[in-house]
């Protein structure tokens, strides 16, 4: 009789441990990350809604975002659980921040480069002019 009663509960608990771990808990942690994605957004970034609109953010307030979309930029308020993915979190100002940095770390490490290649090229220039000259 026990191992009955063992048997029954295991045909009832394997499947629900598998629809569990196979469909509910990824569903839940998909979820956690759209809605903190959601809470993340901020003017500049560029979404789309979950009708299809694609646009960039102007104004956000608590639940209403304001967009532009379409090449006559016009302007469309949406509700924030209404954004289906965000496609950039980098707004055009950051964007020219980051590339000025890079431009300026370029120039350093060309600078030290030029700077150390000097240095190898007069060694083998002063080796290069005593051979010819003992020739």
């Amino acid at each position: 009789m026990p191992n009955e009663t063992l048997t029954s509960l295991l045909i009832i608990a394997v499947p629900l441990a598998v629809f569990y771990f196979l469909l509910i808990r990824p569903q839940k942690k998909k979820e956690k990350q759209v809605a903190q994605m959601r809470r993340k957004l901020e003017p500049g970034d560029s979404i789309v809604t979950i009708g299809g609109i694609v646009g960039r953010i102007i104004s956000a307030k608590e639940d209403i975002l304001t967009i532009e979309s379409g090449a006559a930029k016009n302007k469309i308020q949406v509700m924030r659980w209404a954004v289906q993915s965000c496609e950039s979190n980098i707004d055009d100002r950051e964007l020219k921040e980051l590339e000025e940095e890079v431009a300026e770390k370029t120039k350093k490490l060309k600078a030290k480069k030029e700077e150390t290649e000097p240095q190898t090229d007069d060694t083998t220039n002063e080796a290069g002019g005593s051979e010819e000259s003992e020739s």
